[in-house]
């Protein structure tokens, strides 16, 4: 029999901004009532069920990229940001690209060399007898799980440190934001990856992973962003093999996305970050293009959400 704490895995193919926030807006909407994409999905035993037969309201974690290199803007930003900020203001290349909206709060991410993750825990999952450590990881209030952040974080800086990267918590903070304070005062750079909490990733001064939540009626949302490689747009941020060119899981790819290699292993650390939080089986599914057609509406108003 099942396990009734499941995490279903989705590799997914690279979209377009508007789709990529509208399919995990969908996921946190639908949460407690999940239905998962049509198609085979794998089990860590080698089981391969169909989605119809996994069990209701798993845990989703959805591993993505993005068709064209797109800023998305934190729930609490606005566009207009992006020509006043100190970090910002003079990259005339930014404001060309194409921008969207996240559910998730944080600075703006340039989603170009670099791997995204949505991870979506449904509220029916904190009363469950199986919970066990979810029941912390949803507080009863609204605002951020730590926990969450913590586990994950901790598990993916473990799997670069046995790689022997020396990545590890942030312990720095550049909230500067006071409660009556706009967010357009704040002292911080509009970009994620200027910022700094004390439970982001770094590799000595250099941000490599930042996270950010959203908590709605069905769950919690959290989105991570893995910067891979500085992109064209904005070559001062450097990413992970910028900081470590020897890494095991080289070489990029000729058009300058890296190594499909990284999303498993980012998918393996996830994972592992989840157990840190009770036992749970995983189910796999790799994505078609078609995949989100039956269970989202294509509606363009993304980016005002």
């Amino acid at each position: 029999m099942m396990a009734s704490r499941v995490a279903v895995f989705l590799f997914d193919l690279p979209r377009s901004g508007d789709e990529n926030m509208q399919v995990d807006a969908w996921l946190l909407e639908h949460a407690m009532q999940q239905r998962l994409p049509l198609g085979s999905y794998v089990s860590d035993q080698g089981q391969s069920l169909s989605a119809d037969a996994l069990p209701a309201s798993p845990i989703v974690v959805r591993i993505y990229r993005w068709q064209e290199p797109t800023l998305s803007l934190g729930h609490f930003q606005s566009i207009e940001q992006l020509t006043s900020s100190w970090d910002t203001k003079n990259t005339p290349g930014l404001p060309k690209l194409p921008w969207v909206k996240r559910r998730t709060g944080g600075g703006a991410i340039l989603h170009d060399c670099e791997w995204t993750y949505s991870i979506t825990i449904p509220t029916t999952n904190q009363s469950s007898p199986s919970a066990n450590g979810l029941q912390n990881a949803l507080p009863a209030s609204k605002g951020a799980s730590e926990i969450l952040y913590r586990a994950v974080h901790r598990s993916i800086a473990q799997g670069l440190q046995e790689m022997g990267v020396p990545a590890e918590f942030s312990e720095d903070c550049t909230c500067t934001l006071k409660k009556t304070e706009q967010p357009s005062k704040s002292a911080e750079g509009f970009l994620c990856f200027h910022r700094r909490s004390p439970l982001d990733l770094v590799i000595g001064p250099t941000k490599i992973l930042g996270s950010a939540q959203r908590r709605g009626h069905s769950g919690l949302l959290q989105h991570g962003s893995l910067l891979m490689k500085a992109s064209a747009a904005y070559p001062s941020l450097l990413g992970l093999i910028d900081c470590r060119p020897d890494s095991p899981l080289q070489p990029l790819r000729e058009n300058g996305k890296d190594s499909e290699a990284w999303g498993d292993w980012l998918a393996n650390r996830i994972f592992q970050g989840i157990l840190e939080l009770g036992p749970a089986s995983r189910w796999d599914s790799r994505l078609k293009p078609d995949a989100w057609q039956d269970t989202i509406e294509d509606s363009p108003c993304v980016r005002f959400c």
